[in-house]
């Protein structure tokens, strides 16, 4: 694509404002979502939620009004325009909403709207106003804005190095779609044609229902024999409370368990015990729920070691949580001596082979209710009889920051299971590969007036099998010796809640053949109700391997709208993690793709993570991830259609590599250089929460706003050089402004500093280079220092604003926060702002006795206080009390800005104290207070609301005619 003159590209809205509060709370509601999620299909580490990306998506494409000036000529009427782009993307990201024609048809008219003024505005460049550019997504992952592209109406492509997040990918924008028109080909279909008319993926979801039962029928036998019925013996039943109504077992009663509790065990490490085995029990408890309690009692009888289950709560609540456990690691104590069994000890044992296993409980369904039973002996003898008849011996990954199992001997993914795990789910693996030739069969006789119907059948049946392949792998993430039992819920838990491969002490075998979460026919439910939040009647795309590093070598004729979400530096090691999968998926797809699952392990040669362990150190590590991924996105900058901008999500730790002369370099620092290099420029950035509060990727990682989408274009030309001066001018007369817009948006202040960070880099990354007053190229963590400086400038600048009581609380606070302080302290800062203490003091927010000062906590603030009444009100006391009443709920605190806004001689009271929160949450943070932070953020967080229950407060009620 070739132009004599220079692209003219109107700005984006994502490149001015977003709706961000609704983005981020539809994108938090929908990671609890599970049922119809596509990103159920299979587990994948860091899955961007489709909110989002549907979100950045459309704001990435779409045309801000403020470049429409022939359509909306002043600032009032872009306003407006730009409130109803907002209120379309707040319909977008709302779950339900996705299978909306209508919005999506209004969606889709903006986007293509937007692209055929593009079209208008570049004649030169041949373009077809009716046929959009294709997507791409270089590190497609799990697939989710491949997905959002498609529905969105482009034609996408999705490409990956590693093949699993390849296969998801060709499971959510391919071969569903590419097969959707076949009606289901299973022998309970009665249709007399071979099409369905619908369009959308219900006869493909009852396929896979279909032959998951087949699968498990023909296995009737194998769980007979792995999980047989038990009788239930006297000697089995448990002490403690027996009328619990859930617990009425009789002897001779028989049950089929549908989970085994474990513990792994090592010889004592006292000689006089040394031939006994004890327990390495974390927690005694079997079930922490309210009148449902059950535990383990560790009896010691004549030497031996007896495990009672007991009904009821425990006396010692919290030694039975703990266990026998001391510390992290393998560190227990030994029930028999009371000795010490120290984390080396067990490493030790296991290197050796010595760690066994005690079975502890057995579970049970009695109605909705699960109960807890001792295990006979034949239970172990059972579980123990099984054989290693088959085994994975593909070596766990030497990363000792994720994979901790090599540590105790356990080196291999097949040593992850237990002898009757493995069988189990070999066995259903086997039968997936045996299905295959009938599904094969079945559809080629549904198809048999179709010229194609071989190849249509043979795409058909891997699909089918692809399904139940994702379904058993992610039965394994359930069904290994590393699944802890959650005892809140009686449930399992898996083995990825954290990117790592742990080690556990204690773990839950489940009975893969019954009906719980976790077990294979649960899994396949919940693959095939993921097909429910594909959209539908879309052209397939395309998903094919390729490292992000081959875009370098793409042809420059080829022009897509990118939006990526590249690796996390050192965050996750997606290659060695998914290597517990891949074992699966490729012994039952090995067959239907050939190439895409030819290597016994997953690459790892060119994934871009800096990982030391492959490297020769931290520091190759940092500098392969640097070019690698300068390079991808420099590829990516060439190849970018000039009609929108790219978008980048990402995430970062706050811990720090210590580098030469102490300084630190983040993983974020060292992306944002790599971006920097390729060519790239930030045009802004915006903070997305994308995950639960409890997601286990919370540690280690931005704990507030979980990722950052940057927007990006290529760097011109003929770019300028700025001196670090000149560079500081431009912050200073960008930033405040850049501030005002966020903090009118209501952007918390949680996020101001991620969210400043692009205007500040954008002024940076347009730059040729910026130079330090040596002639030294200025870093891009010096930069980041200098915008983080600026910002502080702007935020203590409106200090002037406030009114003196508050300027001596604020300073007050931020030398000497709550602590009670001599009196002389108090007294120099009061002659500096031309206040006295007994004054500030007098306002409410103060005590001053006895030679001591202290600011009053909101706790000791009267709860009875009005504004209305108060002789020397100030800001600081204002905002005070607002938090004060947002505690007792939003009605109050809405009650309370309508008092402050009724108080004449403040100015506009209630807002002053919204930026102060700003202003106190800033310091709040930087000085680690986080329970005070909190409180500032959720004030702001919660100001759009309670100016809309104010208004509502404060509106005159008509009165009634009648």
């Amino acid at each position: 694509m070739t132009c004599d003159h220079p692209v003219k590209r109107r700005k984006k809205l994502i490149e001015v404002a977003i709706p961000l509060e609704a983005i981020n709370c539809e994108s938090v509601r929908e990671s609890y979502i599970y049922k119809g999620n596509p990103s159920s299909v299979h587990k994948w580490w860091a899955q961007r939620p489709f909110a989002a990306s549907r979100a950045v998506l459309f704001a990435q494409l779409v045309d801000d009004p403020s470049n429409r000036v022939e359509d909306f000529a002043t600032e009032q009427l872009q306003d407006a325009e730009r409130n109803r782009l907002f209120e379309i993307i707040q319909r977008l990201v709302v779950w339900e909403n996705i299978h909306d024609d209508n919005l999506y048809t209004e969606a889709s008219k903006e986007i293509r709207g937007s692209f055929a003024r593009f079209c208008q505005d570049n004649p030169g460049l041949g373009l077809d106003a009716a046929s959009l550019p294709t997507f791409l997504d270089p590190f497609s992952g799990g697939g989710t804005i491949p997905v959002e592209a498609q529905r969105l109406g482009f034609k996408v492509q999705a490409r990956d190095l590693n093949p699993i997040p390849v296969l998801i990918s060709k499971a959510l924008i391919d071969l569903p779609h590419r097969l959707a028109s076949i009606s289901p080909v299973g022998e309970y279909n009665q249709f007399s044609d071979s099409l369905t008319q619908k369009g959308d993926l219900s006869a493909l979801q009852k396929d896979i229902l279909y032959y998951r039962d087949r699968v498990m029928e023909e296995l009737k036998e194998t769980r007979d024999a792995l999980y047989p019925e038990l009788i239930i013996e006297e000697s089995m039943l448990p002490t403690g409370n027996e009328s619990w109504a859930h617990y009425q077992f009789v002897p001779g009663q028989v049950v089929r368990p549908f989970a085994f509790l474990w513990a792994r065990t090592v010889p004592s490490p006292n000689p006089g015990y040394s031939h006994k085995q004890i327990p390495l029990l974390s927690t005694f408890t079997l079930s922490s729920k309210k009148d449902k309690e059950a535990w383990i009692d560790i009896v010691i009888a004549n030497g031996d070691l007896n495990y009672d289950i007991v009904l009821g709560r425990p006396v010692d609540t919290q030694g039975c949580k703990t266990g026998l456990k001391l510390k992290r690691g393998g560190n227990f104590r030994c029930p028999l001596s009371g000795d010490i069994v120290t984390d080396k000890y067990v490493k030790d044992q296991g290197m050796k082979g010595l760690i066994g296993l005690q079975l502890l409980a057995i579970v049970v369904q009695n109605g909705r209710n699960r109960c807890y039973l001792k295990p006979s002996r034949q239970c172990q003898e059972i579980a123990f009889s099984v054989g290693r008849a088959w085994d994975i011996e593909t070596a766990i990954p030497n990363d000792k920051r994720s994979m901790f199992t090599p540590l105790y001997g356990l080196n291999t993914f097949g040593s992850l299971y237990t002898d009757r795990q493995l069988k189990g789910l070999k066995s259903i693996a086997d039968k997936i590969i045996k299905i295959k030739d009938t599904i094969k069969r079945d559809a080629k006789k549904k198809l048999k007036l179709r010229c194609d119907a071989d190849e249509i059948s043979s795409e058909y049946a891997g699909l089918i099998t692809t399904y139940l392949a994702f379904a058993l792998s992610k039965c394994a993430d359930y069904n290994c010796s590393l699944v802890t039992w959650y005892t809140r819920e009686d449930r399992p838990s898996h083995l990825f809640t954290m990117q790592t491969i742990p080690m556990v002490w204690d773990f839950v075998e489940l009975n893969i053949f019954s009906e719980i979460g976790g077990s294979f026919a649960k899994s396949v439910e919940i693959v095939a109700s993921s097909l429910s939040g594909l959209p539908v009647n879309v052209e397939p795309g395309e998903a094919f391997q390729q490292s992000a590093q081959a875009l370098a070598t793409e042809s420059s004729s080829n022009q897509f709208i990118i939006s990526t979400d590249p690796p996390y530096y050192d965050n996750i090691g997606y290659s060695d993690l998914s290597e517990f999968f891949y074992v699966w998926i490729r012994y039952i797809l090995r067959d239907s793709y050939p190439d895409l699952l030819a290597t016994i392990t997953t690459p790892k040669h060119e994934e871009l993570v800096a990982n030391p362990y492959r490297q020769i150190g931290k520091m190759e590590a940092e500098k392969f991830f640097l070019d690698g991924m300068a390079k991808a996105l420099s590829g990516a900058a060439e190849i970018s259609h000039p009609w929108a901008p790219i978008t980048i999500y990402y995430a970062f730790k706050q811990s720090e590599v210590k580098k030469g002369e102490g300084a630190a370099i983040t993983g974020w620092q060292i992306f944002l250089d790599a971006l920097v290099k390729s060519g790239l420029k930030i045009l802004g950035t915006w903070p997305l929460h994308t995950e639960r509060k409890s997601r286990s990727i919370g540690q280690n990682v931005n704990a507030l706003a979980s990722s950052i989408v940057l927007v990006c274009e290529r760097r011109s030309n003929d770019a300028l050089s700025l001196s670090r001066s000149e560079f500081r001018r431009e912050l200073r007369s960008a930033l405040p402004e850049a501030i005002k817009r966020l903090e009118s948006a209501n952007i918390a202040p949680v996020d101001v500093r991620q969210a400043v960070i692009g205007p500040g880099m954008s002024i940076y990354s347009q730059c040729r280079s910026v130079l330090n007053a040596d002639d030294s190229l200025m870093s891009t963590r010096e930069a980041l220092q200098e915008i983080q400086s600026v910002l502080d400038e702007c935020l203590t600048k409106e200090d002037g604003l406030l009114d003196s009581d508050t300027k001596f609380a604020l300073t007050f606070f931020e030398s000497f926060g709550y602590d009670e302080r001599p009196y002389g302290d108090a007294e120099g800062l009061a002659l500096a702002l031309n206040v006295s203490v007994e004054g500030v003091s007098k306002s409410g927010i103060l005590n001053a006795s006895a030679g001591k000062v202290q600011l009053l906590r909101r706790s000791q603030l009267p709860a009875s206080w009005d504004p209305s009444g108060d002789a020397r009100l100030c800001i600081w006391e204002a905002t005070q009390y607002l938090i004060k009443r947002l505690d007792e709920g939003e009605a109050a605190a809405s009650a309370l800005i309508n008092q402050l806004d009724a108080v004449r001689g403040h100015g506009d009271l209630a807002s002053s104290c919204r930026s102060l929160a700003y202003r106190l949450y800033n310091h709040c943070e930087k000085t680690k207070q986080a329970e005070e932070a909190r409180a500032y953020n959720g004030l702001v967080i919660a100001w759009p609301e309670l100016e809309k229950l104010a208004a509502v407060a404060a509106s005159p009620v008509q009165p009634s005619l009648l």
